[in-house]
């Protein structure tokens, strides 16, 4: 049975591109450090204490896509729930990509990291010794267990977070999204006059009103709506066609 496995995938095997090389592995070259951290004059290892040359985000978007880092998960914001062990905040207490990554890991393991799909999975019965991509994530989540740690509302009495897609501002103001868990606050609200607060940013600068003057953690160039008014405002950025909520506010 194996071997007629073996020959039925066998085209497929061969056909299967390489795995990618270690993406990070410029960053072990004698100037790589200089890429993230601050290094004293004259020398290429990090200054100490060691810190990076920018913000987190600022970092990764040095080489990664915006839309990718904005829309696979929400960054920015501040979980008002305990995270699980292992899992980092900034020092300002928000989610980065470091929450999830650390790009110091090894690029490859020996036994997935992520799900694989049916294919991949009979793929594996006939490459043997293959290695499988970790992603950088800082705990396996084949199962899904990294996700888990914060999303799972299976536990009553226990605070978790929702899972669902990056929020985009036709879901978010003036929609039902916020209805699916908060049914009756959301009936209060949506007599509001905030539930029909939303200000181009670019049409009418006069609604953005938060001061991005000193210590913003993002640019007054990046806003393209404002959601609320008076009393409390947030962000939305636009990338590539797509709104993202930005996750700091103004209060």
């Amino acid at each position: 049975m194996r071997f007629f496995l073996f020959l039925l995938l066998l085209p497929l095997a061969l056909a299967a591109p390489a795995l990618a090389q270690n993406p990070h592995a410029r960053f072990a070259e004698p100037d790589g450090c200089a890429e993230c951290h601050v290094v004293n004059e004259g020398e290429k290892t990090p200054a100490q204490p060691v810190v990076l040359n920018a913000d987190v985000i600022s970092v990764c978007l040095k080489c990664h896509d915006r839309k990718m880092v904005f829309g696979t998960h929400p960054v920015e914001i501040k979980p008002e729930m305990k995270l699980p062990e292992g899992v980092h905040l900034s020092e300002g207490g928000v989610m980065t990509c470091a929450t999830c990554h650390d790009p110091h890991m090894k690029s490859e393991g020996d036994s997935p990291c992520v799900a694989q799909p049916f294919a991949q999975k009979l793929l594996s019965l006939v490459t043997f010794g293959k290695k499988y991509k970790t992603y950088f994530l800082r705990q396996p989540n084949e199962s899904g267990q990294l996700c888990n740690g914060c999303h799972r509302m299976d536990e009553v009495g226990k605070k978790r977070a929702p899972l669902m897609e990056t929020l985009r501002v036709e879901e978010f103001v003036g929609s039902d999204a916020c209805a699916r868990c908060h049914v009756e606050i959301y009936k209060e609200w949506k007599k509001t006059p905030h539930a029909r607060m939303v200000g181009d940013a670019k049409k009418s600068p006069e609604t953005v009103r938060a001061d991005f003057s000193s210590r913003a953690p993002f640019g007054r160039e990046v806003v393209a709506l404002s959601l609320g008014s008076h009393w409390s405002q947030r962000y939305v950025e636009e990338v590539e066609g797509e709104l993202y909520v930005k996750g700091a506010g103004w209060n």
